[in-house]
């Protein structure tokens, strides 16, 4: 699964489950380097992934006949981990194949379509299905409800339908690619980019596709575009479908066209984790970045400022430098038109001017030339060759984790920004061409890549040389590592010395250089990083400090650290704003431990109607279905549930990441036929923070006399009230029940917001401000009567 950052919702299961995952970042230096100058190659921080293996699916060309198709062999299929969660004793885990495996159209025909009905559902469930996995595997995957909310219009009415379906293969929807829990991240827009969501193609997919830079491919979602679809109203369904493009964009709005067939194919399944059959277990991938940690050095100075450098790869005395921050804005060539890197004007001023003003003599010296090449594979421009002194970072360097960016091209990369002293991000030349020899490639304000380049005479591109010195001459001085999206201050000027590992001794001779000994004209002052450690006290908010280490700086060189104890607080004392462990910001300790002590029918205050408006939706003689809204910032939802009765206390059944919830079981047992149960679900924030509490949901199961409320009416004409501030109205509600009906609470009031109207436990609405706002009406089974109010 993800390991890193988190983000909203698969569907749920036929069964309850928790979900058991947890995530955290993995660091990792890219590669080995020697450490006798005290630099290190770059340490990188990525989101990873576990990454399984289940199936099969022709994907490379294994018979060399030059193309990937069904005469070749099948390869197993690799399944990134989103998640991991438990039904019973058995722990299940949802699967996203790592590759887009094939392409095909949404649908055949270009019309107004569900999910449901789709012709790519019915593919994936029967031709992928039998392809991809042979019996025993298919009886690993679980069937997964699915909910599509869809809206038409019926004789000039909107309806507004959930269509309900079973699959055990399916597509991912666009909250589920919104949803921090499987390790996505989402900005709020319609049109928002993650790296964690970019896929390559296989070679079988690429015959069949318009792959993007890097032979990354789009792939469907099963989620209705929000535009405005190009079939009547009247058509249930959307002729337009949200898709990922190649480079990880989603277009939750435009979509695409449901017959586009060159779109790929990415199956989500959920396995039972647990199978010999799903191997690999524990491997994982980098899907998108955290942060990248560089050494960085001084070596010469530019306009009377001393220069920075990050280290971008060591490899015994040399090291692959490029500067930290733009040096200056600079056309790539003075002239417009096609140029090569050989013959640009930027190449030429780089080795010549920048060289002799930057450098000293003896730096100079230090400067080791190399043979680079420069073309663009992607655009079939043919490399040229040149011998550069001073040179610019190519698209291959950019997108190269061993100096510490992240390998993605037109997509945001923090490891690619260059931030100016206002925080904004600076546009910079690579040497690659575009999509012809007119235009460079570029990095924007963002760290993306423009892969089709900018013009070659545009004069608002910044530069960043790039060269490769020989530690050994001693003409730089080691400074402080910088992060990605930040830059290092410029270091004071001063005589530059060779800083080896941190040693206790002032003259260095570095192993591996056998000729010559490296004295520094500069004493070089020990680099010792001291982590105070804590005693024990008899005053636990005093810590003793242990003393410093023979050999650490004096107190003037540095300053003596302080340790501050901040104690713990304990979950299960944190409440909520209100002080309750139902409201906003109490922990879900807290709430979890107040839910499941619980000894009544009534409401608990700090609970809420309004945020959740949970809801008995529908029964059967086994189940109760909850339904409820969702709510912004959650990621989670808990559920509560026992039988009716105050001797019942409510025990914890579920966490899910959908809007509703079906019961079928408490502590292993089915539910009972004829028998009412009582619900309560709590929203939980990315923190495991509450962010609000449902009222409680008494509902009764079928098969005999007991019943549930049926409908509430008010004596509000058309559900609307209008009165003036001071004033009041008597709603007079009334419900309806099925026969039989158990009273466990009456009906109950709520303000959606209390500034302009207040409602009291007998329904009496009292205007407070001019304003409009909605009053419930809410059962105990959840259902629900909405009363707008407008206060004159």
């Amino acid at each position: 699964m993800f390991k890193g950052k988190h983000k909203k919702g698969i569907a749920v299961l036929l069964a309850a489950f928790f979900a058991v995952s947890a995530a955290g970042g993995n660091a990792i230096p890219v590669k080995a380097e020697t450490t006798d100058w005290g630099l290190h190659n770059p340490v990188v921080d990525n989101n990873e992934c576990e990454l399984v293996t289940l199936g099969s699916y022709w994907q490379e060309d294994t018979n060399n006949d030059g193309v990937a198709d069904t005469d070749d062999d099948k390869q197993p299929i690799e399944w990134r981990v989103l998640n991991k969660f438990r039904e019973g004793n058995t722990v299940y885990a949802l699967l996203l194949s790592d590759k887009v495996l094939d392409c095909k159209a949404f649908n055949d025909s270009k019309e107004g379509i569900t999910w449901k009905k789709s012709t790519v559902r019915k593919w994936l469930q029967g031709y992928f299905s039998n392809e991809a996995f042979n019996p025993y595997e298919q009886s690993l995957i679980r069937t997964v409800r699915h909910f599509e909310d869809v809206r038409y219009k019926k004789d000039d009415e909107w309806i507004e339908e959930v269509v309900e379906s079973e699959d055990s293969i399916f597509f991912l929807s666009e909250e589920e690619v919104t949803d921090s829990l499987y390790g996505f991240t989402y900005d709020g827009d319609y049109y928002c980019c993650d790296l964690a969501l970019e896929a390559k193609c296989t070679e079988f997919a690429k015959e069949k596709t318009y792959p993007a830079l890097g032979n990354e491919g789009s792939w469907w979602l099963r989620s209705e575009a929000k535009r405005s679809k190009d079939v009547p109203d009247e058509t249930p369904g959307s002729d337009h479908f949200d898709l990922v493009d190649g480079y990880g964009w989603i277009d939750m709005y435009n979509g695409n066209f449901v017959d586009d067939d060159q779109v790929g194919i990415r199956p989500a399944i959920i396995v039972w984790y647990k199978s010999d059959y799903l191997t690999g277990k524990g491997n994982t991938i980098s899907v998108s970045e955290n942060s990248t940690k560089w050494d960085t050095i001084t070596f010469g100075n530019y306009n009377g400022k001393p220069l920075v450098w990050r280290v971008l790869n060591v490899d015994g005395d040399e090291a692959f430098l490029v500067t930290d921050n733009v040096i200056g804005k600079k056309q790539y060539n003075n002239v417009e038109g096609e140029t090569t890197w050989e013959d640009s004007s930027l190449r030429e001023w780089l080795n010549e001017d920048f060289y002799d003003s930057a450098f000293s003599e003896e730096e100079k010296n230090s400067i080791v030339p190399k043979t680079v090449e420069t073309g663009n594979k992607y655009y079939n421009i043919e490399p040229c060759i040149t011998e550069d002194k001073v040179t610019l970072l190519s698209l291959e360097d950019v997108t190269n984790p061993e100096y510490g960016f992240f390998n993605a091209y037109s997509v945001p990369v923090k490891s690619r920004i260059v931030p100016d002293s206002d925080g904004d991000g600076q546009l910079w030349w690579t040497r690659s061409p575009g999509v012809s020899l007119k235009g460079a490639t570029t990095v924007l304000h963002n760290g993306t890549l423009v892969e089709e380049g900018y013009s070659v005479e545009n004069i608002d591109v910044a530069v960043r040389p790039a060269i490769h010195i020989n530690l050994s001459n001693g003409d730089w001085s080691k400074g402080e590592p910088v992060y990605s999206g930040e830059t290092a201050e410029p270091m004071p000027t001063a005589t530059a010395t060779a800083t080896a590992t941190a040693t206790a001794t002032a003259t260095v001779t570095p192993t591996g250089t056998p000729t010559a000994t490296v004295t520094p004209s500069v004493t070089a002052t020990p680099e010792i990083n001291v982590t105070p450690t804590v005693a024990p006290s008899a005053d636990p908010g005093t810590p003793t400090e242990s003393p410093a280490p023979s050999g650490a700086p004096s107190a003037t060189a540095a300053p003596t650290s302080e340790v501050k104890v901040t104690p713990t607080p304990d979950p299960l004392t944190e409440m909520g704003k209100d002080g309750t462990p139902y409201d906003n910001g109490a922990s879900i300790e807290a709430a979890d431990k107040a839910i499941t002590s619980l000894a009544s029918e009534e409401d608990p205050a700090g609970t809420c109607f309004n945020v959740l408006q949970a809801k008995a939706a529908s029964v059967s003689k086994k189940s109760v279905k909850i339904t409820w809204k969702k709510v912004p910032g959650a990621v989670k939802y808990h559920v509560y549930a026992s039988k009716c009765g105050k001797m019942n206390k409510p025990v914890y059944v579920a966490s899910t990441i959908a809007s509703r919830f079906t019961l079928d079981e408490i502590n292993g047992k089915d539910l009972s036929k004829n028998t009412y149960y009582k619900l309560i679900v709590v929203a939980v924030d990315k923190d495991n923070k509450v962010i609000s509490t449902s009222k409680m949901v008494h509902a009764a199961t079928k098969g005999g006399k007991a019943g549930n409320v049926k409908s509430i009416t008010t004596k509000a004409k058309k559900n609307k009230v209008s009165i003036k501030a001071g004033k009041t109205f008597k709603l007079k509600a009334k419900q309806k029940n099925e026969k039989k009906f158990k009273k466990h609470r009456a009906l109950k009031y709520e303000s959606a917001d209390t500034g302009i109207a207040t409602v009291n436990d007998t329904g009496v609405i009292t205007g407070i401000n001019k304003g409009k706002c909605e009053v419930y009406v809410y059962a105990q089974s959840g259902l629900c009567k909405t009363i707008k109010v407008t206060v004159k």
